[in-house]
């Protein structure tokens, strides 16, 4: 794959403009001469050439809450930097003649050059089918991802970032009710756990860089813990569809100097609920609806006056310990094909958030921080297209 991306952002005196070049190689060789063994072996690479010039004040404070933009100092970058990750995996899939078990092992090397981390992660997957219709699968295995270009930055990041990683472990049973028939239930539920450690955050302190005091910008001393639990529904038959997938889900973060607390990034409900209907003649007519906890944000409890800028400096409460509002979203799709000898012509009507709901995204505070208002997301928005298949 390769790709090409720009983007450019001027707001007066300040500038964000990024260009990236990218390629992502990947190969895979699979041998399976025995029924009861298969091999895989893969690589997962990515290769990237980008150009930044920013200009742009950093307004960062810890909970998310950004001080006012005059009462920041402006960062200045300029630089094109070449990166790249590589990968290579390999699995195992077993299972011994005549026993219900399936043992799949797997490693995977990464080596990421912005951090000049080598990694060897171990994954492992166990299932046993009880019978013909209902498995139980387990899970799990030792992750590592880099941080992010601009966080690497010798400018405005900390190119001593550790490499963030998690371990993931899951256990979920399929149960499938159609006797073999092409109509009818199937479910699959399950429990997971995920262990973070060296997540990278902002920081406010400042570190001795060639013999001068210099912010750090980021560190890698986050920790973090998610569990939970996602079940899905699913019934078919030749006119209708339906599924039901529901996840709820606990996560947080555990930061020195201020101890555990919720993910920015947790919701704790999330449904979806999809439904299909085929009328004929390659028609065929689908909805979705969707619910989602909203995200947690950092309060302001007060603010006190910068009499040198002439603004207001917010004071945070508890770090994320407030929510926005839930997002609710009912989705319509209408689709019609003529299918041809040697390609298919589609018509779509696709109609996002239908009943026009003003769903919260995130929450602005006025100068003085005495009043809120929240960002609003896409109103109703439908498109109507065509696609070819050749």
């Amino acid at each position: 794959g390769l790709g090409w991306t720009k983007f450019r952002l001027d707001a007066g005196n300040n500038l964000l403009a990024i260009k990236t070049f990218s390629a992502t190689p990947r190969s895979e060789w699979r041998w399976s001469q025995l029924d009861n063994l298969a091999w895989t072996f893969g690589t997962d690479s990515r290769l990237f050439l980008t150009k930044a010039d920013v200009l742009l004040p950093n307004d960062y404070a810890p909970g998310g809450v950004f001080n006012p933009l005059a009462a920041a100092d402006e960062v200045s970058v300029n630089v094109l930097r070449f990166n790249f990750d590589l990968g290579f995996y390999s699995t195992m899939a077993w299972s011994p003649k005549n026993s219900k078990w399936t043992f799949t092992p797997g490693v995977r090397f990464d080596y990421f050059n912005a951090t000049k981390d080598a990694f060897v992660d171990p994954r492992m997957a166990v299932a046993y089918d009880i019978d013909s219709s209902f498995r139980l699968r387990a899970q799990g295995g030792l992750y590592h991802q880099p941080p992010e270009p601009r966080e690497t930055n010798d400018d405005v990041g900390n190119p001593n970032l550790s490499t963030p990683s998690a371990w993931h472990l899951s256990f979920i049973g399929d149960k499938d009710f159609r006797g073999g028939s092409t109509t009818g239930f199937s479910v699959s539920s399950g429990p997971f756990f995920r262990w973070f450690d060296d997540l990278v955050t902002r920081s406010n302190a400042f570190v001795v860089k060639n013999g001068e005091l210099v912010p750090e910008f980021y560190n890698s001393s986050t920790k973090g813990f998610a569990y939970g639990g996602e079940a899905s529904i699913k019934y078919v038959s030749s006119k209708y569809e339906l599924a039901l997938a529901y996840m709820i889900l606990n996560s947080t973060r555990t930061e020195p100097g201020i101890g555990e607390y919720q993910s920015p990034f947790d919701q704790t409900h999330n449904l979806n609920v999809i439904a299909g209907v085929n009328l004929g003649n390659n028609w065929r007519v689908s909805s979705r609806v969707r619910y989602v906890t909203g995200n947690p944000y950092t309060p302001v409890v007060s603010s006190t006056f910068d009499a040198d800028n002439g603004v207001y400096i917010p004071n945070r409460g508890a770090f994320y310990s407030e929510r926005v509002g839930g997002f609710f979203q009912w989705d319509i799709r209408l689709d019609k094909k003529w299918i041809y000898n040697r390609w298919i012509l589609s018509l779509y009507l696709d109609i996002q958030n239908a009943t026009n709901r003003k769903n919260p995204e995130s929450i602005e505070y006025s100068y003085d921080y005495q009043q809120l208002v929240t960002t609003n997301g896409l109103p109703i928005l439908p498109a109507l297209g065509l696609k070819g298949e050749f």
